[in-house]
C-alpha cells in the first residue's frame, strides 16, 4: 500500500490546485507547467457595481474572532450598510482567529464568516487577504473557501481585482504579507512563492487605471502597538509607491487610522473587526496620521475618478470621521 500523503505535500496539492477551482480566474498561462518560472498575479471575477461612475467598498481587519465584540461590530455594519450600500468587501487578514483553519472543511469558516455575514445583510463578494492568524493553521485551505461561498473570491495568495469605472477601471492587488514580516511563519513546502512575485507587474500593467490599490494584512507604520513593519518599509513600499499605489489599506493592528504618505505610501487601517474582543490602543501619534483610534470600528469608501472618500465608523455605526484622497494627476492624464 502507497504511503499515504503527508500534512505537507497535501497543504502543497491544495495551494497549487485552489486558483484553478476558485470561480471566475485563472492561472497565468504556463505556471502550472513550470513550478520555479515567474507567475503573473492571477484575476479575481470582478464586482458587479451598481452604478457605471461610482463604486462603493467595505474595508475590514482582524475580525474572526467568534465573540460578542466581532458581532456587535457586524451589527453595527450592517445598519450603516443598508442605508449606504457597498458593492464589495475588502478582507485585510487574520479572519480566523486564533489560529486559523485545519481544513478547507473546517467549520470554523461557517461559525466565523459565513453564519456571521450573511447574504441577507452583505449580499456582495469578498476580496480576502491572509493574514498571520491565518498562517497559524492551513493557510493554503483558506484559497478554497469560495467552493463553500461564492461571495469568497481569493483565486491566490496575491492577486489583482479589476473594478470598472466610467470607461476606466480601479486596479486592487492583494498582497501576502505575513512571508515578509513574520517568515517563521511560513512553511516552505507548503508557501512556494516570493511574496512579492508578479506585484510590481500588475502594478505597471495598471498604468492607464484612474486607481491603483493595494491591501494586505500588515501595516507599513501606525500609531498603534506594533508601530511598524520593517520588512514592509524595506521591501513592500518601494515596490507600491514605484507602482503609483494611491492607498495602501491593511490592518494587524487593532485600530482605525488614516495616514497621509509613508515611504510614498498612503495607508488606510482597518483592523478593528473584532470589536471589544480583541481592542489595541493608540500609543504614539505618527506626524502623518489624519485620524486614528484604538479598538473597534471599520471602514467605508466611495470612488469615483476624481476622488477617493473613506468614513470611519465606531462599533455602532457611528460616523467618526471622512477621509478624502484626491486623484494623483498621473490618473487623470493617463500618466505614469
Amino acid at each position: 500500500m502507497p504511503e499515504p500523503l503527508s500534512r505537507g505535500a497535501l497543504g502543497l496539492l491544495v495551494f497549487l490546485a485552489g486558483p484553478l477551482l476558485s470561480p471566475g480566474c485563472a492561472r497565468a498561462p504556463g505556471a502550472a507547467m513550470d513550478p520555479g518560472a515567474a507567475r503573473a498575479l492571477v484575476e479575481a471575477k470582478a464586482p458587479a457595481v451598481r452604478e457605471k461612475d461610482r463604486f462603493s467598498f467595505l474595508a475590514l481587519g482582524d475580525m474572526g474572532t467568534g465573540g460578542k465584540g466581532q458581532l456587535e461590530l457586524r451589527d453595527g455594519m450592517a445598519r450603516v450598510l443598508a442605508e449606504k450600500p457597498v458593492d464589495f468587501g475588502l478582507l485585510l487578514g487574520d479572519l480566523f482567529y486564533q489560529d486559523g483553519l485545519e481544513a478547507p472543511s473546517d467549520p470554523a469558516f461557517d461559525r466565523l464568516f459565513k453564519n456571521v455575514y450573511t447574504e441577507a445583510a452583505f449580499p456582495f463578494p469578498f476580496f480576502p487577504v491572509l493574514g498571520n492568524h491565518d498562517y497559524h493553521g492551513n493557510a493554503a485551505a483558506v484559497l478554497t473557501l469560495g467552493r463553500r461561498d461564492s461571495r469568497w473570491r481569493m483565486p491566490a495568495r496575491r492577486y489583482v481585482v479589476k473594478v470598472p469605472l466610467a470607461g476606466t477601471e480601479a486596479v486592487f492587488v492583494a498582497l501576502d504579507t505575513t512571508p515578509l514580516d513574520n517568515p517563521s511563519r511560513v512553511t516552505p513546502d507548503l508557501d512556494v512563492r516570493p511574496p512579492l512575485e508578479g506585484v510590481a507587474d500588475a502594478l505597471a500593467a495598471a498604468r492607464g487605471a484612474a486607481w491603483r490599490f493595494a491591501f494586505g494584512h500588515h501595516l507599513l507604520r501606525s500609531s498603534g502597538v506594533h508601530a511598524k513593519s520593517e520588512p514592509m518599509l524595506r521591501e513592500a513600499a518601494p515596490v507600491l509607491a514605484a507602482g503609483w499605489v494611491d492607498v495602501y489599506f491593511c490592518g494587524h493592528d487593532h485600530i482605525i487610522e488614516a495616514l497621509d504618505p509613508i515611504a510614498g505610501v498612503a495607508q488606510i487601517i482597518s483592523g478593528g473587526g473584532g470589536g471589544s474582543d480583541r481592542p489595541y490602543p493608540i500609543r504614539n501619534v505618527l506626524p502623518e496620521s489624519r485620524f486614528r483610534k484604538g479598538g473597534a470600528g471599520f471602514v467605508r469608501c466611495d470612488v469615483d475618478v476624481t476622488q477617493l472618500t473613506c468614513t470611519f465608523h465606531g462599533e455602532d455605526g457611528s460616523l467618526l470621521y471622512t477621509h478624502v484622497v484626491k486623484a494623483r494627476e498621473k490618473a487623470l492624464s493617463g500618466g505614469a
